[in-house]
């Protein structure tokens, strides 16, 4: 049985979302702008524990010469360095190694999804280079160990485990609409159809997110919606949080 305080504060985050985004679809550049700092402060702000940074805008690059591109909300390890972009400027560049996840927030997916994929293809093309991790699956408690990692001192020798490793090579993408499609059919057809580029869409005005295989197909309605949303960033974060790699690799 769901917890009635968890379920009361969620929901009071939901209907705050729903009742104080004012943007229409007839700006769509002003509506952009609007719908994500509504949700940075509405939500994000008031659920992000203080070892995660929420960046608004800014760029990520790997150590293949890969770069995304401006992105909309990036949810990183605050124990690891990023770099500004110039001089009186807010946005940044970001190691992927250091980023849990990126948030796309849209006024309306169904009208904006080419947008969301564009801009998820090209984060997808990303990959962390990581010497070893050894992490906790928040659902199971498994252990994870990126593929190749040599882990011989500790006596687990070297390992090439599947599935949630995939978590920790490649960066989450959530997808936030506060308007969109009708049913949950949809949502969950939309994450398959995008081929692990979409991780997870969380769809406020019917209150429904849906995820992909990566986090166990979970989904939830009304208040849930939010806490497997944040489930998901939770477990993001928790999946980089015992990384090892050489930012000079990046010089290299």
């Amino acid at each position: 049985m769901a917890n009635p305080v968890v379920t009361d504060r969620l929901q009071h985050i939901l209907d705050n979302l729903k009742n104080t985004y004012t943007g229409t679809n007839n700006n769509q550049s002003a509506t952009k702008g609007a719908a994500r700092a509504t949700f940075v402060k509405t939500c994000l702000d008031k659920i992000i524990p203080s070892g995660l940074r929420i960046s608004q805008g800014g760029e990520i690059i790997d150590t293949n010469g890969k770069q995304t591109g401006e992105l909309d909300i990036i949810i990183e390890n605050g124990y690891l360095p990023s770099l500004p972009i110039s001089n009186g400027h807010d946005s940044r560049v970001f190691f992927c190694e250091g980023v849990a996840a990126v948030i796309e927030v849209k006024s309306n997916l169904s009208n904006q999804w080419n947008e969301v994929i564009k801009t998820g293809t090209k984060l997808n093309a990303l990959e962390r280079k990581i010497s070893g991790a050894i992490s906790m699956n928040a659902s199971g408690g498994t252990i994870i160990i990126v593929p190749g990692a040599d882990f011989s001192r500790s006596g687990l020798g070297k390992r090439s485990f599947t599935g949630k490793s995939m978590l920790i090579k490649k960066i989450p993408y959530f997808v936030v609409g506060y308007n969109g499609w009708a049913n949950h059919e949809t949502l969950r057809q939309k994450v398959f159809e995008s081929n692990g580029v979409v991780s997870g869409i969380l769809q406020i005005d019917i209150e429904h997110f849906v995820s992909n295989e990566i986090f166990n197909f979970n989904e939830g309605g009304k208040a849930m919606s939010l806490l497997h949303f944040i489930n998901a960033i939770h477990e993001s974060a928790s999946c980089i949080s015992n990384l090892t790699s050489d930012l000079l690799d990046y010089g290299r």
